[in-house]
């Protein structure tokens, strides 16, 4: 197995990706210490079944490897990484198993498993995840100081299910602000998501997102005034300041006043 090809495979990334199940059973068994490293473009075998929803080879690798690696694939994703983004609920589910803690490994740019679980709105993942541990609501999608975390990411998509989610688990999580001191009222609206403002002010304990500042200090009636939509809910909210001032030193200039699209 240590022989590698041009693209520095070795014999068992070519019996993965020919799903030769009997061949990969049989490496495995052979050499169940054996560290099996990636290739040239930095795929373990192990990363290519989870990749390709080889799932019977990756069950093989992780049943008979005494200690499977999962050396850093691809823009360093795990192979968590790679079945979640490609949504392969079987390797998914095998590698969860297999190592929970996969799901807080960050890729290059940050974002672990959940991150992108809750993106692409894999619920069954997503409940998975936080319920073996709901503080990972709290990990940053960022790499240094962005501060985007799971609730901005589901309000971004307009998940109105997956911020429900979120929310069950770690009601708190709605108060969390990004690097602009956005909280997800303010990431709703800047992405149009009119859904989940409505759903987000449908609830009293979101109150208080309403007349938050960021950082630039327009709240999320600033924005939407901005934006040029007309969300009802938010417009008549009892606490959202319509004649409010942005950030003195980014601006003197007032937000536009709603009275001019109809409400006082």
């Amino acid at each position: 197995m240590m022989m590698t090809d041009a693209s520095g495979d070795t014999t068992l990334h070519k019996a993965v990706q020919s799903q030769h199940l009997d061949v990969v059973k049989l490496l495995v068994k052979e050499d169940p210490e054996f560290e099996f490293l990636p290739n040239h473009a930095q795929e373990t075998p192990l990363y290519l079944a989870a990749e390709y929803d080889f799932h019977d080879s990756l069950i093989n690798i992780l049943e008979y490897c005494k200690k499977p690696t999962y050396s850093a694939g691809p823009s360093n994703r795990t192979p968590l990484h790679a079945a979640v983004i490609h949504e392969h609920e079987d390797c998914i589910r095998s590698l969860w198993r297999w190592n929970n803690p996969l799901c807080e490994e960050p890729n290059l740019w940050g974002w672990n498993s959940l991150h992108y679980a809750v993106k692409l709105g894999v619920e069954d993942v997503v409940s998975d995840m936080l319920a073996w541990k709901t503080s990972l609501v709290y990990l940053p999608a960022s790499n240094e100081n962005d501060w985007t975390r799971a609730i901005h990411i589901a309000a971004s998509e307009g998940d109105i299910n997956m911020i429900n989610k979120l929310l069950n688990h770690r009601p708190d999580c709605r108060d969390m602000f990004n690097r602009n001191n956005q909280n997800a009222l303010h990431v709703s609206v800047l992405n149009n998501q009119d859904k989940v403002v409505c759903s987000l002010l449908d609830s009293d304990k979101c109150d208080s997102l309403v007349d938050e500042p960021d950082r630039d200090g327009n709240t999320p009636l600033h924005l939407l005034a901005v934006s040029g939509n007309h969300v009802p809910e938010l417009i008549n909210h009892p606490r959202a300041k319509k004649m409010s001032f942005i950030k003195e030193n980014q601006t003197k200039r007032p937000h536009i006043c709603f009275s001019s699209i109809g409400c006082a």
